[in-house]
């Protein structure tokens, strides 16, 4: 019996030990998961606080990923037509660095109005909504012809990232230049956020596509909304949206305060 009881101590101690360094192989995989990052924190991006390496950053993913960048017709112009916004609002990049809060940012680009910007921050039980006026849309794009060709073109874009299309016509990439004529931060709350959240789930936008090449226009407006969180990164892009995606921007806009054109 004593023989048999010190057996079974035995074995316990030995399903405990083995027990115990599941337990912690467990918890070293969890951690070890949970540092992972969607970021991915490339110094020629942005350094570590959004600032990007120069004017001419893109401020969205280049991969082509239908989820998270741009891809399909016109979306070169795209990225250079929002990023350029984003630059002279003096922005920084969201996808490349997690900032160390969350930030809803919401770019509204319209036809026959100024660039306007929402950015609403949240660091703990600390919210903050930042509106931004530019007083223009900066150049983004020149194009310039020359009916001798290339050689009467090249020799003065030395230095300057150029598209070349036909015989006698280059894209060049503009300065990127405009000014904010309006700046205002205003505290929020802890509910202010969640409502927006909320608005954001029933629009389905952390699954939506980034753009939507089914819906575009010459006049209208473009309404591009990014998510920025310790777990994630995602933006989508339409064209004068309908539905959950336009309630969400104009919860944004009326919370702002900011009287101005809707469409």
């Amino acid at each position: 019996m004593y023989k048999f009881g010190m057996r079974t101590a035995f074995l316990r101690r030995i399903v405990f030990k083995y027990a115990f360094a599941l337990l912690i192989t467990i918890c070293c995989r969890h951690l070890h998961g949970s540092a992972q990052t969607p970021y991915p924190n490339d110094p020629e991006i942005s350094d570590s606080l959004g600032i990007p390496k120069d004017s001419l950053k893109f401020y969205f993913p280049q991969n082509g990923n239908p989820e998270k960048g741009f891809s399909g017709k016109g979306g070169l112009f795209k990225e250079n037509w929002y990023s350029s916004a984003l630059y002279a609002f003096k922005e920084p990049i969201l996808y490349n660095y997690y900032l160390k809060k969350d930030i809803f940012r919401f770019l509204w680009l319209r036809s026959f109005h100024r660039p306007v910007i929402f950015i609403l921050t949240r660091s703990d039980d600390e919210v903050t909504l930042t509106t931004k006026l530019l007083d223009q849309q900066p150049d983004f794009l020149e194009r310039r012809y020359d009916p001798r060709g290339w050689d009467g073109l090249e020799g003065s874009l030395k230095g300057k990232t150029i598209q070349r299309f036909g015989d006698s016509l280059i894209i060049v990439q503009a300065d990127r230049k405009a000014k904010i004529v309006y700046t205002h931060t205003q505290p929020c709350t802890v509910k202010n956020w969640y409502d927006f959240e909320q608005l954001l789930q029933k629009a389905n936008f952390w699954q939506m596509s980034a753009t939507d090449e089914g819906e575009t226009g010459l006049d209208g407006s473009e309404w591009i909304i990014e998510g920025h969180l310790k777990s994630n990164y995602r933006f989508a892009a339409r064209w004068s949206p309908k539905g959950g995606f336009k309630t969400a921007g104009i919860f944004l806009i009326k919370l702002s305060g900011l009287e101005e054109s809707i469409y």
